[in-house]
């Protein structure tokens, strides 16, 4: 009778798939909630970005006009969210600090494109088990997470709806061959191109995926055909908004170099294994570190374990399309030249999906102890993770309070020297002018750009990121920095080189650390006029050389 009862309960949920995926969402929310998830606050270029969308025209984000923003950066969709979200924000939140209301949105669709995958898996298999942990990995895999932590990751997300929703309605079409099924896909491929470039692979992914479920051509031709078509019009678009900087594209972000493109490859790779960011994994290592040599065997291990599952399926054209999606769906960061962990998120959908629709398809099951140990470990650094955001946050406001306690003159250029930028995978104090203006007019204006934040620093632990800065002089327009704490290095944000020169300024950087991260930088200032403030741990001070004292 027992047994009756319990296969009973189990039924009533595969029968409600969706009412399974809701219930564990909820569960996790409030997991996130007692972490502290919904203290984190508005980080880094967040406010160019919130500052962008409220001050541009609906015909600007159309036409790549945006302020404060790429013109080779087309996304009119997220920019459009961000303005109706800054609006709903008002109507719900009338302090203006209160972040509460973003962290709720990015969830919900955080959960929406979660359930769609997941919903995928379910509809092509039938199999609740792989359905459910499709779900289960996508919304506690930690770098999937970044995406919700950072409020930017909302264009990912967006992204990952409609690029997904394309999909699945594509299956139905190669299952029902109605027109309607043929015209929905576009309307949601569109979507997905004007809110990121990164879309632009979805007709040679929805090829392979739909030929590893789908056992003939099922009017797969069709699909891809009306899909190029759709690409043919965008990239036409962009042509057209562009004009004459089209070439542009490819001297900005095409790295002939293929060296470049295999360390891509390599950090996609890790990224989709071993939830941690490049540098901590790297400083694990070479400290010996017990937890991060643990959470890596663990986490390696399992996906290793996943892997020859896979293997068992003897079929040598599934692995191939597995590795294919891989390869396809980071094209455009290797196009771009950069991979994070805070972009895994789509190509780990990806291959999540595939993966449990192959061991589905040939009954192969996955230990429930083993994905247990793993999600346990997962929740585990996402706690982590999350007070990790919550402590940038902190500084990012300190920061920015040290900086408009300091007075700065507005007529003149100020250059800022070391304000803390890089902590773990948690993003800062980039492009300070925006959380400057927001936090100085309490408002999503800019009237203050005198800021220019030339120099950033980044740490791995927090008694290095708040070290402060040995200055040396050499002259008085000329000086040296160095880094105090065991962790801490130096950046300049966008560029790779270890030297830059313009019309105002001269940068060296030197005394490379084990990561390749610089922790000196010899300084030229060759603007008249200009004040350059250094970030020293607990303050912002002015600079001034032996030579202007005396």
């Amino acid at each position: 009778m027992q047994d009756n009862n319990n296969k009973s309960f189990l039924n009533f949920f595969k029968r409600n798939f969706y009412l399974s995926c809701i219930l564990t969402f909820i569960l996790y929310a409030i997991f996130l909630y007692i972490s502290g998830y919904f203290e984190i606050g508005l980080m880094s270029d967040d406010y160019l970005n919130f500052i962008s969308s409220v001050n541009s025209s609906t015909t600007e984000k159309f036409s790549s006009g945006i302020q404060d923003y790429s013109i080779y950066h087309f996304r009119p969709l997220w920019f459009l969210s961000m303005e109706l979200s800054i609006y709903l924000n008002g109507l719900f939140n009338p302090v203006y600090d209160n972040f509460v209301f973003f962290r709720a949105e990015n969830l919900i669709l955080f959960f929406i494109l979660a359930a769609l995958s997941a919903g995928f898996v379910f509809r092509v298999s039938g199999n609740y088990f792989s359905a459910l942990m499709t779900f289960v990995f996508i919304i506690v895999f930690p770098n999937n997470n970044l995406s919700i932590f950072w409020t930017t990751g909302k264009v990912d997300i967006l992204c990952g709806i409609f690029v997904i929703s394309a999909l699945r309605l594509s299956l139905e079409y190669s299952i029902k061959r109605q027109f309607m099924y043929l015209i929905l896909p576009l309307l949601f491929f569109l979507l997905a191109l004007f809110t990121k470039e990164t879309s632009v692979v979805l007709p040679l992914l929805c090829l392979i995926i739909l030929k590893l479920v789908c056992k003939k051509d099922s009017g797969l031709k069709m699909i891809l055909i009306t899909q190029i078509l759709m690409l043919i019009f965008y990239f036409t678009y962009r042509l057209f908004l562009l004009r004459g900087k089209a070439s542009g594209v490819f001297n900005i972000y095409m790295n002939p170099d293929p060296v470049n493109y295999l360390l891509i490859i390599i950090k996609a790779l890790i990224s989709l294994i071993i939830p941690l960011d490049y540098l901590s994994l790297l400083n694990g290592f070479s400290e010996k570190d017990a937890v991060v040599i643990l959470l890596v065997l663990v986490s390696g291990m399992f996906f290793i374990y996943l892997f020859f599952k896979l293997l068992k399926i003897k079929k040598r054209s599934s692995l191939i399309s597995l590795a294919s999606i891989f390869l396809i769906i980071i094209i455009p960061n290797m196009t771009a030249g950069y991979f994070r962990p805070q972009l895994i998120m789509i190509p780990f959908i990806f291959i999540i999906i595939s993966a449990f629709i192959l061991l589905s398809e040939y009954n192969i099951r996955i230990s429930v102890l083993a994905a247990v140990i793993i999600c346990m470990l997962f929740l585990g650094l996402n706690i982590v993770n999350i007070k990790d955001w919550n402590f940038g946050y902190k500084v990012l406001r300190e920061s920015v309070n040290r900086l408009i306690a300091a007075g700065l003159n507005s007529q003149e250029p100020n250059y800022i020297i070391g304000l803390p930028s890089r902590y773990k995978t948690v993003y800062m104090d980039d492009y300070i002018t925006g959380a400057y203006n927001f936090y100085k007019n309490k408002n999503f204006i800019v009237n203050d750009r005198s800021l220019v934040d030339f120099i950033h620093s980044g740490a791995l632990d927090k008694s290095s990121l708040n070290a402060g800065l040995i200055v040396r002089d050499k002259t008085e327009d000329e000086f040296i920095i160095e880094t105090k704490g065991n962790s801490q290095y130096l950046m300049k944000l966008d560029i790779v080189a270890n030297t830059f020169k313009d019309e105002n300024t001269e940068l060296i950087f030197s005394d490379f650390n084990l990561f390749g991260k610089p922790k000196t930088a010899h300084i030229k200032i060759l603007k008249d006029k200009a004040k350059v403030f250094i970030y020293d741990g607990d303050k912002i001070k002015l600079y001034e050389s032996n030579e202007t004292q005396q």
